[in-house]
């Protein structure tokens, strides 16, 4: 996971590098474009257990940085995966972002400055959770299909859409 991997070796001082590579996103989207389809999948508990434990160094806590659980359940097994491990001695904190994209790199640069503060887990959660409330992303897409593929808009609806050139604001 990216957001999962933001902070992996970072000490303090460093800046968070934009996670994606523009070269590889301008090559993705014109993929999506000549119709190559990409499918996605969650990562289980038992994954997000395997990467937190390899990650669980020095007893220092966790603070994992998840996608909103409106948009994957994959949050809840991010959750899961902390309740194994705390009984292993194991200190892992989901925060739910309620949004996703920008917005999660937004937190994810506050939760780089709250470490950089020397701040304690249970403030930088704190201040993490108040700051997902606050910020909101709007996106837009190029074509209705995928909205349908995934089932957030019927195939009709979308056929329509795309032959009028709409695009929605989300």
């Amino acid at each position: 996971s990216p957001i999962g991997m933001a902070l992996k070796g970072k000490k303090k001082g460093d800046t968070v590098k934009d996670l994606s590579d523009r070269q590889q996103n301008i090559s993705f989207y014109r993929q999506m474009e000549e119709g190559k389809v990409f499918k996605t999948s969650q990562i289980n508990a038992f994954e997000y257990q395997s990467f937190f434990e390899e990650n669980a160094k020095d007893n220092l806590p966790i603070i994992h940085i998840s996608l909103a659980e409106a948009l994957s359940n994959s949050i809840n097994n991010s959750r899961a995966a902390a309740i194994a491990l705390k009984e292993k001695g194991i200190e892992v904190h989901v925060v739910d972002t309620t949004i996703g994209c920008l917005g999660s790199f937004i937190i994810i640069k506050e939760a780089v400055k709250c470490r950089d503060e020397g701040l304690d887990v249970e403030t930088t959660i704190n201040r993490l959770t108040e700051l997902s409330h606050h910020v909101r992303t709007l996106y837009t897409t190029g074509t209705l299909k995928y909205l349908a593929r995934g089932g957030r808009l019927s195939k009709a609806a979308a056929i329509v859409g795309n032959v009028l050139r709409l695009n929605l604001i989300l």
